[in-house]
């Protein structure tokens, strides 16, 4: 058969083919690249805690940090860090002084200065907060923000939120904008704010949470000179988040979670403690390592023990641990008000609501492991054995296998020893117990393998008191990193139990062979040691007088150097040791800065309150200087209220910045009925000093802090 086409027909039957083609077998266009050229990109840096912190020149961290080094693995990007607040460094992006910056919420007329990435950096959630001396605030009724100063960053996306909030909950409140967040988080702690409207600070300021706001996704934000920027960073987006599945929320809550270290206890709790004279009785279980564990002085082990202890710490709160050998018999103490709250428990809403139980968040995740013999494992989950004390009770098989029959036992060893015999197939422990079953020897005959079901362990009160779980849950978040650290290994580890009648049994042959060549060495290790013998003694004698000799010789040097180069009440350098280190310096030509402090106010403290608190004004003094300087640098007492700083590589204007800092949260801790400050003066001293010596150098830095005193002395006036 003859089909005609005309020309056009033809051209667009070629053209599908083709399109067909391509989607069918598609033709990848690579990029060139040249891999020794890297881009300089210049990001906006604004220095705040958890998500960019460090200045210039020092160590860097937080969740911001690490996005942009992960940027920089996708894109071979070089950064040039642009330091300032969050207005600044929003005008330096729309003038293109800056290329890149994170943490920008969308609007259509940000869109317009400057582009947005196609994929969030993150979700940021806005939250108002006030201090402990407004905590009235907190109590649900929104109205007593009426007449109040809600402080807010200028031009920031919360301030357009805050604004519908008030207006929706009509609500009249003064609003005070800040250039930053440390400028408004200055004025709220001065007293001069009321609350302030912030991102989530997730608890790592000593402030309440008033009401949330609102939500927004947060971008990078692209200047508008530099296009070239936005197809890698939405590339190397792209990368990430589809290779780490929630890696932006996980990110963030990493570095969050390192700061909840600051969670307060609200008034319906402190009520519920005040009702119950501030004790929390807590039931748990015993032989149930690395969960909880009744030790031999009748004491609490485990895990669980790590949060009572935390309980105590943060809140001063009263934990009352009370052992029980079954979970049925905790679960009745529970119900006739025995206890207040009971753990561990396996964390399942539905057999909770069965219970009428409320349950606190998870302390602890891990895996259920089944325990089981027969190599044939399709038969494991046939006949289950289960333990009167298991986070696996039977209530929790029976939803996880309803097909499987169930044998009861009284303990976990009776399990093991089901299955070993074959009565049952299988038992069910979670994966945190293995390393403590293996004391049982019966646990060289077993296998084990992993479910596909994560479990989550927590505790469990009544809803009658349920405050009782709100406190153990502030009591988990503050506990989190320890109970996933050095306490968890700990209690997930105990000796193997192993008889000689096992050994033996186990190893006859090698057994008998071993004893008749011990028999032999030993026959002649005595007979030589009959011959050595006096020698020996006298040997061990003389080295014995050498060893102590040396050893209280090692100890006197110790403590002289200490006492020579150790301030005795501040633990840091002395004089000396600070007249030694700058000696070496100025050898050396090393470039350095000198600051000299003097604390104010110490002879009206010393008269006033006694000696002891002069003490501790001058030990907080010297702790939060420790918290600011680097590991190199050398810091000495070099008499009563004087101390010397040597911030090394360090250039006059960082050091005066790093000072000031130090002196502003020095001077805004109101914990003291008497102020804290201190002035200090700081020279820079470079490689060319040309031969400058100690005493010369402190007297200039002592006239410029005596200069800076003057002026306190007047305020203080």
């Amino acid at each position: 058969m003859y089909i005609k086409m005309n020309h056009n027909l033809s051209r667009k039957v070629v053209a599908c083919i083709l399109i067909v083609l391509t989607v069918m077998y598609p033709m990848y266009v690579f990029a060139e690249e040249n891999d020794n050229e890297q881009k300089t990109v210049r990001v906006g840096y604004v220095n705040v805690v958890a998500y960019e912190e460090g200045g210039e020149g020092e160590y860097k961290r937080g969740s911001g940090y690490e996005y942009l080094q992960k940027i920089s693995y996708y894109t071979g990007w070089k950064y040039e860090y642009v330091y300032g607040s969050f207005n600044e460094c929003y005008e330096m992006l729309v003038n293109g002084d800056i290329d890149l910056f994170g943490n920008v919420s969308y609007t259509p007329e940000r869109a317009e200065l400057f582009d947005f990435s196609s994929y969030p950096q993150g979700k940021d959630t806005y939250l108002l907060y006030t201090t402990k001396e407004h905590k009235k605030l907190t109590g649900g009724n929104f109205q007593q923000l009426n007449g109040c100063k809600i402080g807010v960053t200028d031009r920031s996306f919360q301030e357009g939120l805050l604004m519908d909030w008030l207006e929706n909950n009509r609500i009249e409140a003064k609003i005070e904008k800040f250039d930053g967040y440390d400028a408004l988080m200055t004025a709220l702690n001065a007293g001069e704010l009321d609350a302030i409207a912030t991102p989530d600070l997730s608890t790592s300021y000593d402030y309440l949470p008033i009401v949330n706001i609102g939500f927004s996704d947060y971008y990078f934000a692209v200047s508008k000179t530099r296009p070239d920027l936005l197809e890698e960073l939405n590339e190397a987006l792209y990368e990430i988040q589809n290779s780490e599945l929630d890696y932006n929320n996980l990110l963030v809550s990493r570095y969050h979670q390192q700061m909840s270290n600051n969670l307060l206890l609200n008034d319906k709790e402190e009520k519920w403690l005040a009702d119950h004279d501030n004790t929390l009785r807590i039931g748990y279980l015993d032989d149930n390592l690395p969960y909880s564990i009744q030790l031999d002085d009748g004491e609490m082990g485990g895990v669980m023990k790590t949060l009572v202890d935390v309980l105590g710490e943060k809140f001063g709160i009263l934990v009352e641990p009370k052992c029980y050998k079954t979970s049925r018999q905790y679960k009745e103490a529970l119900q006739k008000g025995e206890v207040d709250a009971i753990g561990p428990l396996y964390s399942d809403f539905y057999l909770a609501e069965q219970e009428n139980y409320v349950l606190t968040n998870a302390f602890l995740s891990t895996i259920p492991v089944f325990i089981y013999k027969n190599p044939d494992l399709s038969t494991s989950r046939k006949i289950i054995a289960v333990s009167k004390e298991s986070l696996f009770p039977e209530e929790v098989v029976r939803i996880m296998y309803p097909e499987a029959e169930i044998l009861l036992y009284e303990g976990i060893e009776e399990c093991l020893n089901a299955v070993a015999s074959e009565k049952a197939y299988s038992t069910l422990v979670t994966s945190m117990r293995l390393n403590v079953l293996r004391k049982y020897p019966v646990m060289d005959e077993l296998q084990f393998v992993d479910t596909s079901l994560p479990a989550e362990i927590c505790l469990a009160t009544t809803k009658a008191n349920r405050m009782a779980a709100s406190i153990l849950n502030k009591g988990i978040i503050l506990s989190a990193d320890r109970l996933n650290g050095v306490v968890l290994a700990e209690n997930s580890y105990v000796n193997k139990e192993v008889t000689f009648n096992d050994f033996v049994r186990e190893h006859t042959t090698e057994v008998f062979g071993m004893s008749g060549l011990i028999i032999l060495v030993l026959g002649l290790m005595l007979y030589r040691m009959f011959i050595n013998g006096k020698k020996l003694t006298a040997a061990l004698e003389v080295a014995k007088r050498e060893k102590e000799h040396a050893y209280q010789l090692y100890l006197c040097n110790n403590e002289l150097e200490a006492k020579a180069n150790q301030d005795a009440l501040t633990q840091i350098g002395n004089r000396h040791f600070f007249f030694e280190k700058m000696n070496e310096l100025l050898e050396t030509n090393e470039k350095f800065s000198l600051c000299y402090c003097d604390l104010d106010n110490l002879k009206y403290i010393n008269d006033k309150y006694g000696h002891a608190e002069g003490d501790c004004y001058i030990r907080d003094f010297v702790e939060i200087i420790k918290s600011h300087i680097q590991a190199g640098d050398f810091f000495a007492r070099i008499g009563g209220d004087e101390f010397c700083i040597i911030l090394r590589g360090c250039e006059y204007d960082t050091a005066v910045k790093n000072l000031q800092q130090v002196k502003e949260i020095f001077y805004s801790d109101h914990t003291k009925e008497y102020p804290k400050n201190f002035s200090y003066g700081i020279i820079e001293v470079r490689e060319d000093h040309n031969g400058i010596g100690v005493m010369e150098l402190l007297e200039q830095a002592d006239a410029i802090m005596y200069k800076q005193k003057k002026e306190y002395k007047k305020k203080f006036r």
